[in-house]
């Protein structure tokens, strides 16, 4: 009897003490687990990457510094795209700069790789097309709003916006020749990268 309240008082001990590291985790995945995850995303980023012609290797991308590019661009979207069945997201449009200013800070680090059709994958290149730096940002084209429907409740709809200004913040990146913009397309394979614009960030 002793030793079955001996084994039940320990087992009580060992499932307390492992709550207790749990919740001073905060329940974060473990070393190996993130690890394995982050090399999960950097295959996908490979596999995306090469679709579209672009290199990837740790030895060509960019570590974000201390200041960073903010750039306002115009967005104009093409009236009448090449292909009747490409969607209006993605449409090719034109990006013009309109103001830049270097700032200081550091741009967070891209970590999940969660592609949507109402995002744009957002990246630049160096001139040999190595991949310098990415980030995954919801499509700036994208106004939500909630209107009214014929019993005045209100509802959810998503506005296409053709022409846009916005705001982009890049790394302040000297070996970075171009920035890239790519529409996450679905199909029956899964998520495709469909180029949409394209800004030189050499003068």
């Amino acid at each position: 009897m002793i030793n079955a309240r001996l084994l039940l008082l320990s087992a009580l001990l060992v499932t307390q003490a492992s709550l207790i590291a749990r919740a001073q985790t905060g329940g974060k995945q473990s070393s190996p687990d993130k690890r394995q995850s982050e090399v999960l995303n950097e295959q996908r980023l490979a596999s995306l990457m090469s679709a579209v012609g672009i290199r990837v290797d740790q030895a060509s991308r960019f570590t974000p510094g201390l200041t960073y590019q903010s750039l306002r661009l115009r967005l104009t979207t093409d009236t009448k795209p090449a292909n009747a069945a490409i969607t209006s997201l993605a449409q090719k449009f034109t990006s013009s700069i309109t103001s830049s200013e270097r700032r200081s800070g550091q741009l967070p680090r891209q970590r999940s790789l969660e592609l949507s059709s109402q995002h744009v994958v957002l990246l630049t290149v160096d001139n040999a097309n190595h991949l310098r730096w990415w980030s995954l940002i919801p499509d700036p084209r994208i106004l939500r709003a909630e209107e009214p429907d014929a019993s005045n409740r209100l509802s959810g709809t998503i506005i296409y916006q053709p022409n846009v200004e916005t705001i982009f913040e890049i790394p302040d990146d000297p070996v970075a020749t171009e920035l890239r913009l790519y529409h996450p397309q679905w199909t029956e394979d899964g998520f495709v990268l469909t180029l949409v614009s394209t800004l030189s960030l050499k003068n």
